[in-house]
């Protein structure tokens, strides 16, 4: 076996998401991490805007969580929800989960990623039509700046991506419509067109849409809320047409948004929701799908059961880090905080006196930052990555995207390290050079 240093992440056999292994001075390699700070191999403390992968929402560290991790350790560390088998702790997270989220949803089905989910959520509306003998009915509507995860299925409704080379065709019969924003504004015209292809697609394939699946805040594209009139619209066409509403809320799930979840916002009731991220803190893998009840009756008057499941779904670890979760965003207050506290950042972040700012956007905790060149054209990738090492460089962790920055920090986040953040953006954008339009190093 070769000897190396376990923390030089260039000489590791070890490959990271999205990114190709060729890039040795790119790895932050990160060792500790308490509340929303992280602490580099040589010591270098960062602030983590971006709550791991959105998803640590009561910080790193916490007690109460681990505990609960530790108990279940001792108590039963593993089980199985296959072969007629359950336990305690998923039964008690499913009657929870039912509980916080929005009716008609009454049943749930544990997975391990919010990617998992997603293609969890599309072999559920397409099962549901054919076992009422319309197999035809398996088309699914996306949006075309959506993220929905990485598995085949989810990747096959990421309008974002597109179909990456090396693995297409995708899934078949998935349908992108445009998202109502022109130029990343809503406007009237765009809710029109959108809506437009919506009912167009439906009239089109004969009644034939099994799904419509939608975030009810487009995250990785840039965070866009979309307006009420737009959701009715949708929710009026797919009664009409037939069509299940698919909620993906893994990203704005628990709390994220200054609501136990997003679809609250617009009156949402999904026939299916899925979820990850923020359920069990980021601390380990689950993720959940919960459909409504008439899909569920539908399943048991056919007796027919769900063609899913793997090794690890419900394990009762995952499953009591889910309910620590809970009971800290509920007993702390952290739903109602990330509504003060995101418009807190929303405000200050709005004050900034930069030419290169070209929007502050978002709801809750859920922000982005639009940037432009200094002659007020859009940013070039090389640029917005330069301007994401460059914070890193001032100590705060963020993530890109594709005109700017994603800030998605911990719930427990105070207002001083909020101002950390301003001031760090602050001081990066006011860099020499940096956002300068055709720069030399793009």
């Amino acid at each position: 076996m070769n000897e190396m240093n376990t923390l030089d992440a260039s000489k590791s056999p070890l490959w990271h998401p999205w990114l190709p292994n060729t890039s040795p001075d790119q790895w932050l390699t990160v060792v500790e991490g308490e509340g929303c700070w992280v602490k580099d191999e040589y010591g270098n403390r960062y602030l983590d805007a971006c709550g791991g992968v959105w998803s640590t929402q009561c910080g790193l560290g916490n007690k109460p969580i681990i505990e609960a991790i530790t108990e279940q350790l001792h108590t039963l560390s593993f089980a199985s929800l296959m072969q007629n088998r359950t336990h305690p702790t998923a039964l008690k997270l499913a009657k929870k989960l039912v509980e916080l989220t929005p009716d008609p949803l009454e049943n749930v089905f544990l997975t391990n990623s919010g990617s998992e989910s997603v293609d969890l959520a599309i072999k559920l509306a397409r099962q549901f039509w054919q076992i009422q003998d319309r197999p035809d009915k398996h088309h699914i509507v996306h949006l075309d700046c959506s993220f929905h995860g990485s598995f085949f299925g989810s990747m096959s409704v990421t309008g974002l991506i597109g179909t990456p080379p090396g693995w297409s065709p995708g899934v078949p019969s998935m349908h992108a419509i445009p998202a109502p924003l022109d130029a990343g504004v809503p406007t009237e015209e765009a809710l029109w067109q959108s809506t437009q292809q919506l009912e167009m697609l439906a009239i089109q394939s004969f009644g034939n849409l099994a799904a419509f699946i939608v975030e009810p805040i487009v995250g990785s594209a840039g965070v866009y809320p979309f307006p009420q009139a737009w959701w009715d619209q949708v929710r009026q066409i797919c009664q009409q047409h037939e069509i299940l509403l698919i909620v993906d809320e893994v990203a704005t799930g628990f709390g994220r948004t200054g609501t136990w979840f997003a679809c609250e916002h617009y009156g949402l009731h999904p026939d299916i929701l899925t979820v990850s991220k923020g359920i069990s803190n980021g601390y380990l893998p689950l993720g959940a799908t919960l459909f409504s009840k008439e899909i569920g009756d539908t399943f048991r008057d056919h007796h027919t059961p769900i063609y899913h499941g793997s090794s690890h779904n419900g394990n009762p670890v995952c499953c009591a880090a889910a309910l620590a979760t809970i009971e800290e965003l509920s007993k702390g207050g952290l739903v109602e905080k990330a509504k003060s506290s995101g418009t807190y950042f929303l405000n200050a972040l709005a004050k900034l006196d930069s030419p290169l700012v070209r929007e502050v956007r978002g709801i809750g905790l859920m922000l982005a930052m639009s940037l432009q060149q200094t002659d007020g054209s859009a940013p070039q990738p090389l640029q917005i990555l330069a301007v994401h090492k460059a914070l890193e460089e001032n100590g705060l962790l963020t993530y890109r995207f594709q005109e700017g920055i994603l800030l998605f920090p911990a719930l427990t986040i105070s207002e001083t390290e909020l101002d950390f953040a301003v001031e760090a953006i602050a001081n990066t954008l006011a860099m020499e050079n940096i956002l300068q339009a055709d720069p030399s190093y793009v």
